[in-house]
């Protein structure tokens, strides 16, 4: 039998509503007792956790259920206003310092743990482009590692050199800016690692000079080119 919804399951609440139940919560929160009661549901609700989540994992993965979330979702995003008001949503969120905060920490959490990063390089499933395939040609030595493979901290270099603390990236002029690249350098060396960036025109026009100076940086005399 199908549970009737919570009488408050989608209401919207105002500003003014939600600062009175907050309030409310706060002021529960000093009484020792509702302090002690809630404590002891939430933690009979985490021991069911793992159950629940095994159930939900295996509804998600019902083709069944997939398609029909991939339909409603693609419905939503179809819809100008819905797209905008999300967008609007968005950044009003991300000017609210806490907001930002636990975002980038749950960020770093997440990119931090390899299940993680294992499951989103499965879904993304990046290939090299022609650019990292023409410079992985000219440095066998290099491991190519732009399809979320390893991860400095919450960055991910296109190229290691297997057993060193050295990364090289592969650059566009049209994406990337001269003030990313030393955030990006001095991101890479706060977690104990040299990063050198390599512009993808100099790749094309200029792979002499590329061959010379990345050799010096991983440090080969001898290199295909």
């Amino acid at each position: 039998m199908n549970k009737k919804p919570h009488g408050n399951t989608g209401k919207k609440r105002s500003k003014e509503t939600k600062s009175k139940l907050s309030e409310i919560s706060k002021e529960l929160w000093k009484n020792k007792e509702y302090r002690k009661k809630s404590i002891e549901n939430r933690k009979k609700t985490l021991k069911k956790r793992p159950e629940s989540i095994k159930k939900m994992i295996a509804h998600i993965q019902n083709p069944q259920v997939q398609e029909k979330i991939s339909n409603s979702v693609k419905k939503l995003w179809n819809d100008p206003e819905y797209r905008k008001k999300q967008s609007e949503t968005r950044k009003e969120n991300w000017t609210k310092p806490d907001y930002r905060k636990k975002q980038m920490t749950e960020r770093k959490r997440r990119f931090n743990d390899k299940e993680f990063q294992k499951s989103f390089r499965d879904a993304c499933n990046i290939k090299p482009n022609k650019l990292e395939l023409q410079f992985n040609k000219m440095f066998t030595q290099l491991e190519y590692t732009g399809d979320f493979s390893f991860f400095v901290g919450r960055k991910n270099p296109d190229f290691i050199l297997p057993g060193s603390n050295l990364c090289i990236d592969i650059f566009g002029d049209y994406w990337h800016n001269d003030e990313e690249v030393e955030d990006r350098i001095q991101y890479f060396a706060y977690n104990g690692y040299e990063l050198l960036i390599v512009w993808g025109d100099q790749i094309i026009n200029n792979s002499k000079q590329i061959v010379e100076i990345v050799s010096d940086f991983i440090g080969v005399d001898n290199f295909d080119q």
